[in-house]
């Protein structure tokens, strides 16, 4: 079992405190299955809204980095890429 704040919990997972607010490279760099795990699950007792507020912040990419994720996932999956 592993006491910690709520902050330094989502830190130790993904290197920054999404209350404090995510840029672009903190979104591009936390890996998507991570952030499922992170937004993901039943919170059972929240009172301050410490883990709600922070799963929030998480639950969806904004417009543009959702635009980049969608356009390299495509381009990845490309039949006419040289190396297939």
């Amino acid at each position: 079992m592993e006491a910690t704040t709520a902050q330094a919990f989502f830190v130790d997972r993904i290197g920054v405190d999404p209350a404090d607010g995510m840029k672009l490279t903190d979104w591009l760099l936390a890996p998507p299955q991570i952030l499922a795990s992170l937004t993901g699950g039943l919170v059972l007792h929240d009172p301050l809204d410490l883990l709600t507020t922070r799963r929030r912040a998480l639950a969806w990419y904004p417009d543009d980095i959702w635009r980049y994720v969608l356009a390299a996932a495509f381009a990845l999956a490309d039949p006419r890429r040289p190396d297939r």
